[in-house]
């Protein structure tokens, strides 16, 4: 595939970007992961997901990635505002996310 820029030839690697709602004691909110952490996360590859997408979207994501809500984890979210038409709205970026210890191990 080239390039639009430099019009040279370039290697294109699938990559994930998953919308997750997370979800503690105090609320919920929407937040957005990326590549290695959403992989990492869904215990599955973007080039699998890929292959799974439909016009639609993925279809039976549970068959595909390995999810537990019952799983806790430590995540780090970056925050940005903007504006539309005189309201604020809030974005979150998933930066980390890390597994957290089950007490009863």
């Amino acid at each position: 595939m080239a390039s639009n820029k430099c019009n040279k030839e370039a290697v294109t690697e699938p990559r994930c970007r998953i919308k997750v709602d997370l979800c503690d004691e105090t609320g919920s909110l929407l937040a957005i992961i990326f590549g290695n952490n959403a992989e990492n996360f869904l215990k599955c590859t973007s080039k699998i997901l890929m292959l799974a997408t439909t016009k639609d979207g993925i279809k039976n994501l549970e068959n595909i990635a390995t999810l537990s809500s019952d799983q806790e984890f430590i995540i780090h979210l970056k925050s940005a505002s903007y504006d539309v038409r005189e309201e604020t709205h809030n974005r979150f970026n998933i930066v980390s996310i890390f597994d957290l210890p089950n007490e009863r191990e």
